[in-house]
């Protein structure tokens, strides 16, 4: 399973049930614009504090995806701290359902 699989499990099943509808259209703008198209490809398994790492600074530098003209091509803090939450959360729950045996984005 990749983390964008995971990841799409994780909030049709865990997360979206329990979330408010605008919350809901914040997190699938982050999962489906953001977080997946840049590391959802990688296994869950093989997911490393090293690749989350370098996915923030990407979109930090470069992951705006409207309005570069007017901001710039990074991202806001704000932006890059719902990557996280969201990443965290998902991958949390990946080692409560023993799919991993540890959270790579503790710490980080």
């Amino acid at each position: 399973m990749t983390f964008g699989e995971w990841l799409d499990v994780w909030y049709q099943y865990y997360s979206k049930p329990v979330i408010k509808e605008t919350t809901q259209s914040s997190y699938e703008n982050t999962i489906y614009n953001h977080i997946i198209p840049a590391i959802g490809n990688i296994k869950l398994k093989d997911l490393t504090q090293q690749d989350l790492s370098q996915f923030y600074t990407q979109e930090k530098q470069h992951g705006r995806k409207a309005g570069v003209e007017k901001h710039g091509e990074g991202v806001s803090n704000v932006v890059i701290r719902n990557c996280h939450i969201i990443c965290n959360s998902a991958l949390k729950k990946a080692v409560s359902e023993k799919l991993l045996s540890q959270n790579p984005a503790k710490g980080i």
